[in-house]
């Protein structure tokens, strides 16, 4: 009755507070109920038709978090790489790798795995998934019948034998016919896999896009070669100062496209980029992302005792070179078209309060061929510029669903799910360990093993938003 109370005083709260979704904790709440067993899972799950469609999608969210961190990318490349381009020698990885992990999970958890890696593996090698994902599946079940802990039937055969007065099965009792199944199911799925890909290839044509990625963007509008890191250092007049008071586009013509912030905490990520504010104040050791001509941005420096971060020197010019890269996983880049009779036409970019009413900024404009870098701000747009705009994923997402003058190209949030998390897959990597782990040795019930690390995935930050979560459920 303690335990009950408790854990509806806290969801009540929770609820209150309304900084955590609502649906999160409402499962959060389920699971302190069966965890402080008031509840048994059978009672916990008895408003759905079935624990095992809760548990699949679970997996379906455990195995977005891994593709979303990098870590399902990282270890298909290193399997891509024991393959090369032979079609065969990925088939036969898949097959062997599934069937060795099913020697010791169940068919589940051997599937919660690999399902991320081996799509990861299909889309990188442009073979289709289900080539591969069919023959997963079934090495997985053969796995799991080559020993004693692989498959729930082989246990309750074990306890029936030694209940029966029989000596029960050896841990490797049943491998010699697990090893014939699995030679016979190599031979047999060959060939079957084949005509999944052809099919797949019939209906899916060539799957091309002509979508932009945020690389692309930043070389085709020319950032790069305008683009400089300047590093704030302790004695800079302007450490310690908001931007509103330095006023830098107008002193200067130059842009902060983003600045990058050094953590002091062991528990966030090392640096973390910031799109630039008026009420954004300058630290030491902060990186200035700095677009605009080189001689205004070498006046900038000079004045302000500040430095290049980037020493390597492009000889025909004789500036520093970028040496770098944009941190698309959380403020991206997107191409914005104007529209005809559009009230930005014959507009001053300043003007155009994109800034103010989007939290985004314009970095370059594309004019037929020509594109404009230099003193961006004080350009007049017209109808038909493609205009480079800069923002969290989920403010240029913002500007594409109310701003009716413009049009951007492309999906942000199908864009935003392509750039992966990566400071964040050495804690995806921990939950499905520890998921793994909780099912080898029956800490918990599958079902529920699988729910926490869903949930510790989705709290854990790696997904942008829950609706991301939600999204990988097929």
């Amino acid at each position: 009755m303690t335990a009950t109370i408790i854990i509806l005083i806290v969801t009540a709260a929770l609820l209150v507070w309304g900084k955590i979704r609502s649906d999160i904790v409402a499962l959060c709440c389920l699971l302190a109920l069966v965890l402080t067993k008031v509840l048994t899972p059978a009672e916990a799950l008895a408003g759905f038709s079935n624990s095992v469609v809760i548990m699949i999608a679970a997996l379906f969210i455990v195995g977005g978090a891994l593709s979303q961190t990098g870590l399902a990318g990282a270890v298909s490349n290193r399997l891509l790489k024991l393959a090369g381009n032979s079609s065969y020698k990925l088939f036969l990885l898949v097959m062997l790798v599934t069937a060795f992990i099913g020697l010791f999970l169940s068919n589940t958890g051997t599937v919660a795995l690999l399902m991320p890696i081996v799509v990861s593996m299909a889309f990188k090698s442009k073979t289709s998934a289900s080539r591969l994902l069919m023959p997963m599946a079934y090495a997985s079940s053969i796995g799991g019948m080559m020993t004693l802990i692989g498959t729930p039937p082989t246990l309750i055969m074990h306890d029936t034998l030694i209940g029966a007065g029989y000596e029960g099965l050896q841990f490797f009792t049943t491998l010699p016919v697990g090893m014939i199944l699995l030679v016979l199911g190599i031979l047999l799925l060959w060939p079957l896999s084949k005509m999944l890909d052809k099919k797949d290839k019939k209906d899916q044509g060539d799957g091309r896009t002509t979508v932009k990625s945020p690389e692309q963007l930043a070389s085709d509008y020319c950032l790069i070669e305008n683009l400089y890191r300047i590093v704030v250092s302790k004695d800079s007049p302007i450490a310690g100062k908001k931007l509103s008071e330095i006023d830098i586009s107008k002193r200067y013509s130059v842009i902060i496209s983003e600045i990058h912030i050094r953590s002091s905490s062991p528990l966030s990520r090392s640096v973390r980029a910031v799109l630039p504010k008026a009420e954004t104040i300058l630290t030491e050791n902060d990186i200035l992302y700095i677009i605009g001509e080189y001689k205004n941005v070498v006046n900038f420096v000079k004045e302000n005792n500040l430095s290049f971060l980037d020493t390597q020197i492009e000889k025909e010019i004789e500036r520093p070179k970028f040496g770098g890269k944009f941190k698309f996983d959380e403020i991206g880049m997107a191409e914005v078209v104007i529209l005809q009779n559009s009230r930005l036409h014959n507009r001053l970019v300043k003007d155009s309060q994109f800034r103010e009413n989007y939290n985004v900024n314009i970095l370059s404009i594309q004019r037929k061929d020509h594109y404009i870098v230099q003193e961006i701000k004080d350009v007049k747009m017209q109808a038909g510029d493609m205009l480079l705009v800069q923002g969290t994923w989920e403010d240029i997402d913002r500007l594409s669903r109310l701003e009716r003058d413009v049009v951007v190209i492309g999906q942000p949030q199908t864009e935003a799910s392509k750039i992966t998390l990566d400071h964040k897959a050495p804690y995806a990597a921990v939950v499905l360990i520890l998921m793994v782990l909780a099912m080898v040795f029956n800490w918990l019930p599958p079902v529920i093993a699988v729910l926490i690390a869903a949930v510790l995935m989705v709290l854990g930050g790696c997904f942008r938003t829950v609706r991301d979560a939600y999204r990988t459920i097929n």
